[in-house]
């Protein structure tokens, strides 16, 4: 989510970023005694799920899902770093419901965290893998 966070969910930055792990992985030097290449191929992927989560949102609601897909992002990375800390969780809970506002979105709208894994990830089937007591 950093990742698409800092891409401004835009796909075309993102597809620029493959493109360049893309090259660099396979011109990799060997630098340091290694050729880095295990770590260019890894960010490829990170482009890879992030521009599939993307594409999920945008095929849900169009730009506004982009939109509220990217307000998502920012404020699961906010959480992630500092969700611990006293008010960031609330504070971060109103900058979302303010960011999907212009979007004519609600936080009943905004997608939940198995949605964008599935958009991400559209081979994993999540109600299979929790088990029987979740997909009920």
């Amino acid at each position: 989510m950093h990742l698409l966070n800092d891409c401004a969910a835009e796909s075309a930055r993102l597809a620029a970023a493959r493109a360049a792990c893309t090259s660099l992985c396979v011109r990799s030097p060997y630098f340091r005694e290694r050729w880095g290449r295990e770590e260019l191929s890894r960010a490829t992927d990170l482009c890879d799920a992030a521009l599939r989560m993307i594409e999920g949102a945008a095929a849900a609601d169009g730009d506004r899902g982009r939109a509220v897909l990217h307000a998502l992002c920012e404020r699961e990375t906010m959480i992630t770093a500092l969700g611990l800390i006293e008010g960031v969780a609330g504070d971060e809970d109103r900058k979302l419901a303010e960011a999907v506002r212009p979007a004519g979105k609600t936080m009943t709208d905004v997608p939940g965290p198995d949605t964008v894994v599935a958009w991400a990830f559209p081979w994993l089937d999540l109600q299979r893998a929790a088990g029987p007591e979740v997909a009920r």
